[in-house]
């Protein structure tokens, strides 16, 4: 209902003359903005309702309406003859006050409302009023403090001030982009609201709205340059210039003022995003001319001051430094992080590389050891190296500081992967064959056929990645556990599997590496082409070598390869739901990318992109079948032409004559009875050399790399495979910076001095550690589940507690080669494991703070 039909009827209540056919003269005002034409009276009757300006257009209505009643509403400046006024009901013109107006709309009495604008306000929101008003306990009298009260909460422009504790930039953002054109009275209503409820802040931005687009504007620009440490110019201030006057200050402390303004700029810059860059690089050409260069850069919001500390970051970190912890959380910190998110990553990344290439290493490590190693750390290395290298494509900075430190980092990998084909030359079949990694070929007997015998783990699904490089499937495994993708794989501090080593034989190629895996032995046919074996050998070799694996036995199976999987892996799907004990799989998305020639792509595997690997492995989990993944060999990237060695195919192997010296980069190594060819071959061990044609990554050869594969049981709740402790800045131990020139890639010392100028001599293969075999007997007496339930680190943690009594936390550490800062987190996944089979650990802190750890259970068996 309007105002006017309101007011109106509240008139004609007691207008008895008008109900006979009279006419009612009311004085025009507030209210009266919108009139109806017609006005319904209690008798059944209307009376016309009309504005005049003159007498004669007064004469002239109540004529033409004559004798229907008519209610005429007349300025108060109009001059009307005495016979109009005795002809009108109540012989006078009929007249509100602005009281008497909200009175009547409101249904309560108002009293104190004197100011016109206030007034109207309230008309034009008097049923929003009114309904907030009859919300509470009903007031028998309104006054002005009532009315305004009410109003902010009922007008759409003011009903977020209250709300906006902690808020202020949301609203200072908003006025900055658009600022707002309210009216006098609204503005004010504001003001007083902010005032009220917010304190300073909320004065300074009462006194920003009195000019809200030069005032507004000028928080963010002149706030920018304000935040810079030390003192400033008066000049610095521009058009906020009157918050450090005491005189003119609308703030109660005004030596706070820059305070103030320094925090709602540096939060609304936050909350604008890009948008604000513009303000900003305002605020930075201004900055240029009033502020030296040490001054500019204490600054958290000019852009000036984030592109030189984040330069002096990337010259440390690429020079192999690792950079104050300060700096890079006054990075994090700056106006512009959430605009250099890929920026900040990149750092980030270099960070976490330096801090890699720091970190102290065992003097030697040789066979399964340096494969251990890698899986759990080199290989981080690697994919944080692959992150640097996708951010290079995208980001225009700090190119040459990260290939610097790229180069370290590859070299260091490099002396790796030398001291790994070093140990395979003296010793091929006993570092393959080693007890400590599984050799693909005996994957499915000692690790799947070897599970399925404990209970609950009838059903296996092989999952097999071709080409998949433990990198690339550290990188799917952080897709798979994210919420996102909904298949039952948590992450807490690390990843949910229980993780391995696997080593691929060499040639690390598809017909060699997948066959071993599938037929449970390696395979005596002849090496062939990556091209020709899936054109030819891979739809019909494959399921016969599958059928013929003697460590299944007689258990019925099913292999399904990229041509099974055309149509979305339903056909796959619906066997992992079946009852078939083993359901193996094949997924070619790795291989088929790195078979690209399109290097010029910073390419990263989507999980996504794999057709039917997600439906597959929630098809799988969702029935309680267990999941093995795995992959046939690894790879290792192209980085460039300039690491071509020759022309030729294979990429990473070659067949040498007669006195013919291997290609630099390869090394030639005896893989005796392991290979099906006589002939002498070498294998490249350094990253990215290859020979041949260009792609976006090579397999064949004998680095890290490409013979590591994961072999991992990926279950709901399972133990998880934490990052390495140089991954995370808390998890490093403070070290002195040590200077290098940038022409001498940073080596780990341990590394260097696992090499020598020779190979070294060759070994029989290894036995069991002698801890581990001396004192097997206390593991002999545990139940069988909780045997089959530890790994053999597990096992032999448990045999030395079992027989040495209280046994220290860097005891074991130093027994297992483990970091002791990681043992503790360790201990405690084992025990968690002891707990579901009714044994525990108990630990017992001694006086340096050291905890020692003690077996009770009484499931051990005498």
């Amino acid at each position: 209902m309007s105002a006017a039909l309101i007011l109106l009827q509240r008139l004609t209540e007691t207008a008895d003359g008008l109900l006979r056919g009279g006419y009612l003269l009311v004085q025009d005002g507030e209210g009266f903005e919108e009139l109806p034409e017609t006005l319904p009276l209690r008798t059944g009757a209307s009376a016309r309702v009309v504005r005049v300006d003159s007498e004669l257009a007064l004469r002239h209505a109540l004529w033409k309406a004559s004798p229907a009643p008519v209610i005429a509403l007349v300025p108060e400046a109009l001059f009307l003859p005495a016979d109009l006024k005795q002809g009108a009901e109540r012989r006078r013109v009929h007249t509100l006050s602005g009281d008497e107006v909200l009175s009547a709309l409101l249904g309560t009495r108002v009293t104190g409302v004197d100011d016109g604008e206030l007034r109207t306000l309230a008309i034009d929101h008097a049923v929003q009023v009114q309904a907030r008003l009859h919300a509470k306990t009903t007031p028998t009298v309104i006054d002005r403090a009532l009315l305004e009260r009410t109003l902010v909460e009922v007008v759409a422009e003011l009903q977020d001030l209250r709300a906006a504790e902690g808020r202020l930039a949301d609203l200072l953002a908003r006025w900055i982009l658009v600022p707002p054109t309210w009216t006098p009275v609204v503005r004010r209503l504001a003001a007083g609201t902010l005032e009220l409820h917010h304190g300073d802040a909320g004065r300074l931005l009462a006194w920003a709205l009195e000019d809200a687009p030069v005032r507004c504007r000028g928080i963010l620009v002149q706030g920018a340059l304000l935040s810079v440490e030390g003192e400033v110019a008066a000049s610095v201030w521009g058009v906020l210039a009157p918050l450090c006057d005491k005189d003119q200050s609308p703030l109660r402390a005004p030596n706070l003022a820059r305070e103030f303004i320094k925090q709602l700029a540096k939060d609304a810059a936050a909350q604008l995003g890009h948008a604000a860059r513009p303000f900003l690089d305002e605020a930075d050409s201004i900055a240029r001319h009033l502020f030296t260069s040490r001054q500019l850069q204490t600054s958290p919001l000019l852009p000036l001051a984030f592109e030189e500390r984040a330069h002096a970051v990337a010259v440390q970190l690429g020079a192999g430094e690792p950079a104050p912890r300060e700096a890079l959380r006054a990075l994090r910190a700056h106006a512009l992080a959430g605009t250099a998110e890929l920026r900040l990553g990149l750092l980030d990344d270099m960070d976490r590389l330096v801090r890699y290439l720091r970190l102290p290493r065992p003097a030697a490590l040789t066979g399964a050891r340096l494969t251990q190693a890698y899986l759990s750390d080199h290989a981080h290395a690697d994919q944080c190296a692959r992150h640097v290298e996708r951010a290079l494509a995208s980001s225009p900075a700090h190119h040459a500081e990260a290939r610097a430190l790229l180069a370290r980092v590859h070299a260091a990998r490099d002396q790796l992967n030398l001291a790994h084909a070093q140990g395979l030359a003296s010793q091929y079949a006993g570092t393959l064959y080693d007890h400590d990694v599984v050799a693909l070929q005996n994957l499915i007997r000692d690790v799947l056929a070897e599970r399925r015998t404990q209970p609950g783990c009838e059903r296996v699904f092989l999952l097999v990645l071709d080409g998949c490089s433990v990198p690339v499937f550290l990188d799917l495994l952080d897709q798979l556990t994210k919420p996102i993708h909904n298949i039952g794989l948590e992450r807490g501090s690390g990843m949910s599997l229980r993780l391995q080593v696997g080593l691929s034989p060499l040639p690390t190629i598809t017909s060699h590496a997948r066959g071993a895996l599938l037929l449970g032995a390696i395979p005596k046919d002849p090496f062939a082409a990556e091209t020709q074996w899936r054109d030819e050998g891979e739809r019909t070799t494959d399921p016969a070598r599958f059928k013929q694996n003697i460590a299944l036995k007689t258990l019925p199976r099913q292999l399904f390869l990229k041509g099974d999987l055309a149509d979305g892996g339903a056909a796959l799907q619906a066997a992992l739901r079946d009852t078939l004990p083993v359901v193996a799989a094949v997924f070619n998305a790795v291989d088929d990318r790195i078979s690209s020639h399109d290097t010029g792509a910073a390419w990263r595997l989507q999980v996504e992109d794999v057709t039917g690997l997600l439906p597959a492995l929630q098809a799988a989990l969702n029935t309680g079948r267990k999941v093995l993944l795995t992959a046939d060999h690894g790879h290792t990237p192209f980085r460039g032409t300039a690491n071509r060695v020759g022309a030729g195919a294979p990429a990473r192997y070659v067949r040498l004559g007669a006195g013919e010296a291997a290609p630099d980069g390869f090394m030639e190594i005896d893989c005796g009875d392991s290979t099906p060819e006589p002939a002498q071959i070498a294998f490249a061990w350094r990253s990215a050399v290859y020979r041949g044609q260009v792609q976006v990554g090579f397999h064949g050869g004998c680095s890290l790399e490409e013979m590591v594969v994961p072999v991992a049981w990926l279950a709901r709740d399972g133990l998880p495979a934490d990052r390495p402790a140089w991954w995370f800045d808390a998890g490093m131990p403070e070290v002195e910076p040590v200077q290098r020139p940038l022409s001498e890639p940073a080596i780990p010392p341990t590394v260097e001095a696992s090499l020598g100028s020779t190979p070294p001599p060759a070994a029989a293969p290894r036995a069991p550690s002698l801890p581990f075999a001396a004192q097997k007997a206390p593991v002999e007496r545990l139940p069988v589940a909780l045997r089959l339930a530890l790994d053999d680190d597990s096992q032999r943690a448990v045999a030395w507690i079992l027989a040495d009594g209280p046994i220290r936390t860097s005891v074991i550490a130093s027994r297992l080669g483990r970091p002791a800062a990681r043992m503790p987190g360790w201990l405690g996944k084992l025990n968690r494991t002891l707990v579901e089979h009714g044994a525990r650990l108990e630990s017992e802190s001694l006086p340096d703070l050291e905890l020692q750890w003690r077996y009770t259970g009484p499931e051990v068996q005498s």
